[in-house]
């Protein structure tokens, strides 16, 4: 103990005569913490916490990039991902699932108070490839992820006890997202959380055929 106490206080002594290697040590220090904690918050997730989903060790996470904006990460659209799905259909079913949550509005009943409600747009295809089951009711399927098909949504676990009293009778009940009807299709188990803290799922291809397409001049 005494000799790395020593060792300890010739390192600061060493480090207060270069402050610039200082700075770049404690900036190492920091990305490796970070790095350490995100391998730690991995193998929490998958390992030490499992969330109720069919072998996740044979999902894959992918992003795409950039070199003309010089991005090692970027968003796929979801074109680029079903154009992915079919060219490697003979390996595996691709899903799509929004990289951040979109902050949707929830019309409260009876002249509530409207509460903040934490999205993501998914694919039909993203619970099926997850392996999820429902608590209640459905998940949402590749006919409800068409442009032209009606507005469902999938609730968590927590959002459909703190928000509608865990009622058994909310599958197949309309509620007001950002002022669009959507039907509750299905509730979601306790421990799936995934995205973290999502409240709330929603087809993608609905929301993309009510974005207006501008037509670009010639």
């Amino acid at each position: 103990m005494a000799t790395f106490l020593r060792d300890l206080r010739f390192a600061a002594r060493q480090l207060k005569l270069a402050p610039g290697y200082t700075a770049a040590a404690v900036v190492t220090l920091a990305l490796a913490i970070g790095a350490s904690t995100a391998i730690f918050s991995a193998v929490y997730a998958v390992l030490l916490k499992p969330m109720p989903i069919r072998e996740p060790q044979q999902l894959l996470i992918g992003w795409g990039t950039s070199a003309a904006l010089n991005m090692k990460v970027i968003e796929l659209s979801y074109l680029d991902i079903e154009d992915i799905g079919t060219a490697t259909a003979h390996v595996g079913r691709v899903a799509a699932v929004g990289s951040s949550a979109w902050t949707d509005v929830l019309e409260g009943d009876g002249g509530g108070e409207p509460v903040k409600v934490a999205s993501i747009g998914v694919s039909g295809a993203f619970f099926e490839v997850l392996g999820a089951a429902p608590r209640l009711g459905r998940t949402i399927a590749p006919e409800d992820d068409r442009t032209t098909s009606a507005r469902v949504v999938v609730l968590s676990h927590g959002f459909w006890t703190s928000q509608f009293g865990s009622d058994p009778n909310i599958v197949g009940r309309s509620i007001r997202l950002d002022d669009v009807p959507h039907e509750v299709v299905g509730v979601m188990p306790p421990a799936f959380d995934y995205p973290r803290g999502t409240q709330a799922w929603k087809a993608i291809a609905p929301i993309l055929g009510a974005v207006p397409v501008v037509e670009g001049r010639a």
